[in-house]
């Protein structure tokens, strides 16, 4: 079960999940809902410096990560960007018959944008 970590998450629900945390932490980057954003909260990258502080696993970002840009950014400090929302949308868009071509371009495009080994989920 991959357990998830939020901005507003109290410091006793986060010792909770880091100690039953298996694979990686799920990083919401923002308080609220999931969606396409133009850009990232500036207090993520405090978020997830402070998530280091109190676990090994890897840190995975979502909520709201749609483009390169994100992932470009999220790549910096995390170790895995989550496009989900994003990849519905390139689904929804393409035509039945290109709908793998076309979801294989875009991962390809969102692990291009690494800058390290931060990977797209």
């Amino acid at each position: 079960m991959i357990f998830f970590l939020a901005p507003t998450t109290s410091e006793e629900r986060a010792s909770a999940v880091v100690e039953q945390g298996k694979g990686f932490l799920y990083c919401i980057s923002v308080a609220g809902v999931t969606g396409e954003r133009e850009s990232l909260p500036e207090e993520l990258p405090k978020f997830i410096k402070q998530a280091r502080t109190v676990t090994s696993l890897p840190l995975a970002v979502g909520f709201g990560i749609s483009n390169e840009k994100h992932v470009r950014e999220v790549s910096e400090y995390a170790d895995g960007a989550i496009v989900g929302s994003a990849l519905i949308n390139v689904i929804k868009q393409a035509p039945p018959h290109e709908i793998e071509a076309e979801v294989r371009r875009f991962i390809l495009k969102m692990k291009q944008a690494t800058r390290k080994a931060a990977t797209p989920i």
